[in-house]
C-alpha cells in the first residue's frame, strides 16, 4: 500500500471568501461615505454661523471705540489687527467675503 503525505494546511483564502469581503466592505462604504460628506457641509455652514456672529462682535466694539461702523466691505476693521489679527475669515461655504449693512452692524447676506 502506498502512503501519501499528510494534506498541507491551507494558508490562502478563497475566491469566495475574498468576494464576501470585499462585498460586506463596499456595503458598509455605501452607508458610511453619505453620512460623512452630510456633516462636511453642515460644519461648513455652522462655521460661517460662527464668522459672522465674530464679525458682528467686532464690528460693534469698532462703532463703540469710534462712533461709527466700519466701512462695508470691511477694509478698515480688516487692516487693524487689533480687531483681527489673522485677518478677516472668508466663507468657508463660498469662499465669499463678508460684508455689513452700515446702518445695523450686521453681515449682509451669508443665509445658506
Amino acid at each position: 500500500m502506498i502512503r501519501r503525505p499528510p494534506a498541507a494546511r491551507r494558508s490562502a483564502f478563497s475566491l469566495m471568501e475574498m468576494l464576501a469581503v470585499v462585498t460586506i466592505l463596499g456595503v458598509l462604504a455605501a452607508l458610511i461615505v453619505p453620512r460623512f460628506t452630510g456633516q462636511a457641509k453642515a460644519a461648513r455652514k455652522n462655521a460661517c454661523d460662527v464668522n459672522r456672529g465674530n464679525i458682528e462682535v467686532q464690528c460693534q466694539l469698532w462703532y463703540r471705540n469710534k462712533g461709527a461702523w466700519p466701512a462695508a466691505a470691511l477694509s478698515d476693521i480688516g487692516a487693524d489687527p487689533k480687531y483681527f489679527p489673522d485677518r478677516i475669515p472668508a466663507c468657508p461655504v463660498d469662499s465669499t467675503a463678508y460684508t455689513i449693512d452700515r446702518s445695523t452692524g450686521r453681515v449682509v447676506g451669508h443665509s445658506h
